[in-house]
């Protein structure tokens, strides 16, 4: 065991320090942390709203009269991970801006923009 321990000090750690330090992987890394709590909200709100259990959907619908609570999840929904590439977007580019030294909200920016040209070009739908 302490030879594969001294093998990972020795070859493994200096390469993936390296690599953990190159600031295009920290700029991707920092941009889904940022967002990370969306997503696990988001991920809460479709498991409760798509829970396979005939008790658990039938108690919410006598709870809240109906399929209506299923709307609310579609909302929070769309405030999460339908909006989740347009936080990407914006993170990204600021955190690499950050990481070079650079103006992060005007990279931001113009990675918005860019991202919101690009969008209809590329058969992006609305929905």
């Amino acid at each position: 065991m302490d030879g594969f321990v001294q093998f990972m000090e020795e070859k493994f750690v200096p390469v993936a320090s390296k690599i953990g330090a190159q600031r295009h992987l920290v700029a991707i890394r920092d941009a889904f942390m940022v967002t990370m709590p969306m997503m696990i909200l988001g991920a809460l709100v479709v498991m409760i709203n798509n829970l396979p259990l005939p008790v658990f959907q039938n108690a919410m619908n006598a709870i809240f009269g109906g399929e209506s609570w299923k709307g609310f999840g579609g909302a929070v929904w769309s405030g999460t991970f339908a909006i989740l590439s347009v936080f990407i977007a914006f993170l990204l580019a600021y955190n690499l801006a950050q990481g070079y030294g650079k103006d992060g909200v005007a990279a931001g920016a113009v990675s918005l923009g860019s991202f919101f040209a690009l969008g209809g070009a590329t058969g992006m739908s609305s929905t």
